[in-house]
């Protein structure tokens, strides 16, 4: 399925923007209207037991505004995403600061120790550290 957000949004402008409200009229139909009372759509009769049905009730919750609010958090987290994704590359590209492993005695740092390293977890710093002279 392909989502494209920028039709989404474009559609759910053209149709107003706003909430809509799920109102049944004195015939039984069942029908929309915006936030400033215009009519918006039909959606189906009640039922015999008096209720609307479940595409009515879908289609007055997934309105415009809902749309609209969905398509900017989604922008927002994929944006987050892409900002972590980038931070963790370029993390990686960093030279370990030291390595790690455990036994059952002990953690056991490494700094200069080659067939360790094959064994050990590499350590790395967010933010490169720099030695402080004493």
């Amino acid at each position: 399925m392909e989502l494209n957000l920028n039709e989404l949004e474009r559609r759910a402008k053209s149709a107003g923007g706003q909430e809509w409200t799920l109102t049944i009229d004195a015939t039984g139909d069942a029908f929309l209207s915006a936030e400033n009372s215009e009519y918006v759509a039909e959606v189906g009769a009640v039922g015999e037991d008096g209720i609307v049905s479940d595409y009515g009730k879908f289609i007055a919750a997934a309105n415009p505004a809902v749309v609209l609010e969905l398509v900017r958090r989604l922008r927002e987290a994929e944006a987050r995403v892409a900002e972590i994704e980038a931070e963790r590359a370029e993390w990686e590209k960093q030279e370990p600061v030291a390595y790690l492993t455990a036994n059952k005695q002990m953690l056991v740092f490494a700094d200069k120790c080659v067939d360790m390293k094959r064994l050990m977890t590499p350590l790395r710093v967010a933010t490169p550290v720099t030695a402080q002279a004493e």
